[in-house]
């Protein structure tokens, strides 16, 4: 039976071949005029048809020209493309370079889409495809001047089964959302205004999805995106029937919802969106929520979804016919997308990522994904703009092209659903086509190419001994387009860290054993990478002499030595040895190395044994008498020197006795000797001094005759005249002389004294004789 059945099976596919066959996967480039691609338009058998944007040189500035490329085929390397314009001003093209906000929506054949072309003039269009019928309508001529122009607004479209074209837009200040019923010939029927009554201060219309079942219009709208202000997340959904009156209205606090889709088997609908509730545990700034409601909108179950340093850009989902859901999750810079396919339990079956820079995301109904990006990346894995378009299979992988691991992980979280109060007003408008396109037929060119950076990882490389105080840096690493980095130094339990770092920095200050580790996080997925390094204490460098003295004079012989092996002791001579011969004074440096870890030490040498003479000097031998001891001896020198004699250190030596002495002086590490010779030759003379002339004429000077001087005591003193006669005599310290005897004043002229000391150095009596000369 099983074999049977697989028989029948197979032998029905081959019979029926499948229409429409597509080319599985593909990345293919478009060619470098092509700047932009607005949007991606899936068919209903999944059919992927494009706008997209090329630049147009003009007389002030480089504008878009838009190109509607149908039902895209990745086979031809060339197809045509219709070139879209104003009727009847050609030369005016639909959008410019700066200023491109653009929403596009395909139904069926007919193609509806935005263009901000001016700084306060938006534009919608509808051609279709088949026919080429097209209008243009200013929406602020629809709502006659509402929303204000210059009020921040959002648009989205929806065609109902009657083929009635619905626009909704909107307020950007007040909290309204515009309605517009438009048939397919441009004509507007009628305008509604919904005020909404809600917490957040400003919100943006995001989707707006028909369910044929129902017949009703399913609009979701959201906190203004475009506010990094505004920290309020909150969805709000209505159910909007074919007249525009609303059925329901809910608002979902803790989400910003991204897409909704519609459940045709179960009943119902699925949102996914942007939600916070999960960041305390997944660490980034927001992660992205999938959600279950019922029929009546309220929330059957909320989970989230979540990778290591992946936050949230957007998001897309698609339901398959067996209950599985296939969702893409993006986040910011290179390598932004996880393709994943949950099933009816919301766990991840498989998942994928791709490289393309931030691209948008379409996921078809089989669970293809299509993947659109404006930028490529060379071979140096730089940006550069040019348009990329890539569709994987239904298991998530493209021909030719490479695809990486990824790693989501699911939490449960409570959102829940609250009504929210609104108003319904009509508007009354008469409003005329804004104008109409033009088409041109051009040709545009794409090519096969799998233009991707290098992936991110962790690898790096370090010296596994480094020596201490080394500063280690790392620059052109692998890990450019990583979503998250840390680098870790951990060292006998102590840990350094640094987060989000694209290069290495660090100074190993300390002895140990390191452990150095990079962690990339790519795509969700943790991926590590660790060196070992040893560092090692800088070995210490000593100089000594092993032969000869600096005291004698060269040579000399000198030995470098460290407290760990010496692999090179280099002492700048271009020879590396331990030891060193020096033949002349001066300094002396040796590098040693361990072959990690280099240190210097140095040494003077001075030979001084050619200075002795000069390096100091004593006095010349010496005589004297006994009463001049002691004797003060004082080396002189222009260093300082320690000088010793007889033991003892000093600057100067006192000499009591004769002899012979050695005098020894230390310089530089050598002492040298001098000899002194002190004689002393008995008692020093008397020292006395008897004036030869004085005048007694009481003019207070030289008055008296005596005699002066120390070292001795006067006994006795005798004036004579010059025939002999005793004139003066007087003993002891009385005998002092004024020219009288007896009372009266001699006459000026020439006498004869007689003075009888006692010599203390000697203890003898001495005489001195001699002749004085009187003045009056």
């Amino acid at each position: 039976m099983k074999t049977n059945y697989l028989l029948f099976l197979l032998s029905f596919y081959v019979c029926i071949p499948p229409v429409n066959a597509q080319v599985e996967s593909y990345q293919k480039v478009f060619a470098p005029e092509i700047k932009t691609c607005m949007g991606t338009l899936l068919d209903s058998l999944d059919q992927a048809s494009l706008l997209l944007g090329k630049a147009i040189p003009g007389p002030n500035l480089s504008v878009y020209a838009l190109h509607y490329l149908e039902d895209y085929d990745p086979e031809l390397e060339i197809q045509s493309s219709n070139y879209l314009y104003f009727d009847p001003s050609p030369g005016f093209p639909l959008n410019s370079p700066w200023l491109i906000r653009n929403l596009v929506k395909k139904v069926d054949n007919k193609i509806f889409f935005s263009t901000q072309w001016l700084a306060s003039t938006t534009l919608i269009s509808y051609f279709n495809e088949n026919t080429l019928d097209s209008w243009i309508h200013n929406p602020a001529n629809i709502f006659n001047g509402s929303p204000p122009v210059n009020g921040f607004s959002t648009q989205s479209f929806s065609i109902t089964d009657s083929g009635i074209f619905q626009l909704f837009k909107n307020d950007g200040v007040e909290k309204k959302v515009y309605q517009a019923f438009i048939s397919e010939d441009g004509e507007v029927q009628s305008t509604k205004v919904h005020t909404l009554d809600i917490t957040g201060e400003r919100f943006a219309v995001v989707d707006a999805i028909y369910n044929k079942q129902t017949q009703t219009t399913l609009l979701i709208c959201d906190t203004n995106p475009f506010d990094p202000t505004d920290t309020i997340l909150e969805s709000y959904v209505l159910e909007i029937d074919e007249s525009g009156e609303i059925l329901k209205a809910k608002r979902i606090e803790g989400l910003k919802v991204s897409q909704l889709i519609i459940d045709d088997v179960n009943g119902g609908y699925y949102i996914c969106g942007e939600s916070q509730e999960y960041i305390a545990i997944s660490g980034n700034a927001s992660d992205m929520a999938l959600l279950k409601l019922d029929q009546d909108l309220n929330v059957q179950w909320s989970d989230v979804y979540y990778g290591d340093y992946f936050d949230f850009k957007r998001c897309t989902i698609q339901l398959l016919p067996n209950g599985d859901i296939v969702l893409a999750y993006s986040t910011f810079g290179a390598f932004p997308v996880i393709l994943a396919r949950v099933d009816v339990d919301r766990s991840v079956l498989w998942e994928k990522g791709y490289p393309l820079f931030e691209p948008e995301i379409d996921v078809a109904s089989d669970g293809s994904l299509y993947l659109t990006s404006n930028y490529s990346f060379d071979d140096f894995g730089d940006l550069y703009q040019e348009v990329t378009l890539c569709k994987t299979d239904t298991l998530g992988d493209i021909s030719n092209c490479e695809v990486f691991p990824s790693c989501l992980q699911k939490a449960v979280i409570k959102l829940s659903a609250a009504d929210f109060v609104y108003q319904t007003e009509e508007l009354n408008s008469v409003v005329p086509n804004y104008g109409e396109l033009s088409f041109e037929s051009v040709q545009i060119e794409s090519a096969y190419a799998c233009n991707i950076p290098p992936s991110p990882r962790p690898i790096f490389e370090l010296p596994d001994t480094l020596c201490i105080e080394s500063e280690v840096s790392l620059e052109n690493l692998a890990n450019l387009h990583a979503h998250g980095i840390e680098w870790t130094v951990s060292e006998s339990g102590n840990d350094s860290l640094w987060v989000d770092s694209l290069s290495f920095n660090y100074s190993f200050d300390q002895v140990g054993a390191y452990t150095v580790k990079q962690s990339v996080w790519f795509l969700g997925c943790r991926h590590d990478h660790e060196e070992l390094v040893y560092v090692l204490n800088e070995p210490i460098a000593d100089i000594e002499i092993a032969e000869g003295d600096t005291c004698q004079g060269p040579p000399l012989q000198l030995v470098a030595y460290s407290d760990q092996p010496i692999d090179m002791a280099d002492w700048g001579d271009g020879q590396h040895s331990e030891i060193f011969w020096v033949e002349e004074s001066g300094q002396y440096a040796v590098r040693i190395s361990n072959s990690y870890c280099e240190t210097v030490d140095s040494m003077d040498i001075y030979f001084v044994v050619d200075d002795v003479e000069q390096l100091y000097t004593l006095p010349t031998d010496t005589v004297l008498c006994a009463d001049e001891l002691p004797y003060v001896l004082i080396p002189q020198s222009d260093s300082t020197l320690l000088y010793n004699m007889g033991g003892e250190g000093d600057t100067l030596f006192n000499i009591y006795s004769a002899g012979n002495y050695l005098v020894e002086a230390t310089f530089r590490g050598c002492t040298y000797e001098k000899d002194f010779n002190l004689t002393v030759q008995g008692a020093c003379p008397l020292e006395i001094y008897i004036p030869n002339v004085f005048s007694p004429n009481s003019d207070g000077v030289n008055d008296l005759f005596r005699a002066y001087g120390d070292s001795f005591a006067l006994l006795d003193m005798k004036i004579f005249d010059r025939w002999g006669t005793c004139l003066y005599q007087n003993s002891g310290e009385s005998a002092v002389w004024d020219g009288r005897s007896e009372g009266k004043k001699l006459g000026a002229g020439n006498y004869v004294y007689l003075i009888s000391v006692e010599n203390f150095r000697t203890g003898q009596i001495e005489e001195y004789r001699g002749n004085v000369m009187l003045f009056r």
